[in-house]
């Protein structure tokens, strides 16, 4: 079998459509080889309201029961799977819902019984076909090596309506090797990262990206997993035909593009660490949810853009890592450097992509530390104010024992709460940390309450961090 993507890189001609992406999400993977995650029901919460008539993909990885089912809170079920690969320890799948309707939009992903592990990446374009959009799907399960293929197969012959959009998604098929690791996750030729986890310590990575084909021919979707010797994965693609149809997001207005958590676990003291993050926006955002786990000391990556951090004024609070009118790449590399900590502990880092910020984006912050033992809530966690009437917060809330389930009472109105949450969620949730995460686009500088649901635990702590950045 080739391990490299073959396929003509010719140009749309003037006036087809092409399809675009507008926003993708990608969590960590709850690991067996760390601890038991089990859950089911995962709902999955986009980040932003979907908008009408564009394309869902899901792609998941889990444990070797099939879904009993996928559906939504706008378009309900969601058809069987598209594409399947069927490894026997992990199994992974990609479905998708053509012409969805528009609006805040909740995935959930139901099995028979608790699964373990599970992992998700979601993307949203425009201009695919909104009736029986597919154009064909390989897949292949437990390929081996550093250049891994999903298979040779050859798209629908869509040309004279824009081509096809080819979707693949790479992720482990077994537990991780723990011995071999890749240094670095490069795409096929033509395409484009949207993710691309290759966090150590969890020992669960993944990736994803995209391709818009414009002339029908074999390809054979890859992706080079530099380092990795010793591992299994899942290799799976979907083709999708290019049509006039869908919403493209406003041309002007500053928002969230692309979120993805990373996750660690253990880390040497006073060791660097490495994540690839691809980004196409002016500002990019690293939320991190364990001060009392992870002190980062300075950020620097593969484009040489400068970060800044927020931390509010209390001390133990999240912080937050930030560019300003920062040069982005899909193959951007970002190093975090850090003080020592616990090596049982585990941290996550949520990294945003966000278009349309301010040259000199940052606005406020504000931050909370504060016990909540027995509590099923807290309040003002933290309350911030603005001072610019126009842009987006992103709010975190860290727990000593999670997990944070949603909001609560008197929260912003139309903040979008989007942590993935789960029947059976404890603390030891890698694929946000079981911390609360939610961000709000305002347009006005009045006073934003975060307010949480929590678990009751007898004894907890409360970390908050909220911080606003202007709009262009």
């Amino acid at each position: 079998m080739s391990r490299v993507s073959i396929g003509a890189v010719l140009s749309p001609a003037p006036g087809v459509p092409t399809p675009t992406l507008v926003q993708h999400q990608s969590s960590a993977m709850n690991a067996l080889a760390k601890t038991n995650c089990a859950g089911n029901n995962y709902k999955i919460r986009l980040l932003q309201p979907v908008l009408s008539g564009n394309c869902l993909i899901l792609g998941i990885t889990h444990g070797g029961t099939a879904p009993t089912g996928v559906s939504d809170n706008i378009n309900g079920a969601w058809a069987a799977a598209t594409v399947t690969a069927n490894a026997g320890s992990y199994d992974s799948r990609i479905y998708v819902m053509p012409n969805a309707g528009g609006g805040q939009t909740t995935v959930t992903v139901a099995f028979s019984g608790t699964q373990d592990p599970f992992q998700y990446e979601a993307s949203e374009f425009y201009n695919v076909a909104t009736t029986s959009p597919g154009a064909g799907s390989v897949a292949t399960a437990d390929d081996t090596g550093a250049a891994l293929a999903c298979g040779s197969f050859t798209p629908t012959n869509n040309d004279a309506t824009g081509g096809n959009l080819l979707w693949s998604y790479f992720c482990l098929s077994a537990i991780a090797n723990e011995s071999t690791y890749p240094s670095s996750i490069s795409p096929g030729t033509s395409h484009t990262l949207l993710s691309a986890d290759r966090s150590q310590d969890t020992l669960a990575y993944h990736a994803c990206q995209y391709y818009v084909q414009p002339t029908s021919a074999s390809i054979n979707p890859g992706m080079t997993f530099t380092g990795e010797t010793g591992n299994t994965f899942n290799c799976l693609a979907v083709a999708l035909k290019a049509a006039s149809a869908g919403t493209a997001p406003a041309a002007s207005g500053i928002r969230i593009k692309s979120q993805a958590n990373h996750s660690w676990w253990r880390r040497v003291p006073s060791q660097s660490v490495t994540l690839q993050f691809p980004c196409t926006g002016n500002l990019i955002a690293l939320m991190i949810n364990e001060p009392g786990v992870v002190e980062i000391t300075s950020v620097t990556d593969s484009n040489g853009n400068s970060y800044t951090k927020r931390q509010g004024s209390e001390t133990g609070a999240p912080q937050c890592w930030h560019t300003a009118n920062s040069t982005p790449s899909t193959n951007l590399v970002i190093t975090m450097n850090m003080t020592s900590h616990a090596s049982t502990q585990r941290y996550t880092v949520m990294a945003y992509d966000i278009v349309g910020a301010a040259a000199s984006p940052y606005d406020n912050a504000a931050s909370v530390y504060a016990t909540c033992d027995g509590a099923t809530y807290v309040d003002n966690h933290p309350s911030l104010t603005p001072t610019y009437s126009t842009g987006l917060t992103l709010a975190l809330l860290s727990l000593g024992l999670g997990p944070a389930t949603g909001f609560h009472t008197g929260y912003p109105s139309g903040a979008i709460f989007h942590a993935c949450t789960y029947d059976g969620m404890t603390d030891a949730d890698y694929l946000n940390n079981a911390a609360g995460q939610a961000h709000l686009y305002h347009s006005s500088t009045a006073q934003q309450n975060w307010n949480w649901a929590i678990t009751n635990q007898t004894s907890n702590t409360a970390m908050s961090l909220a911080v606003a950045f202007k709009g262009a």
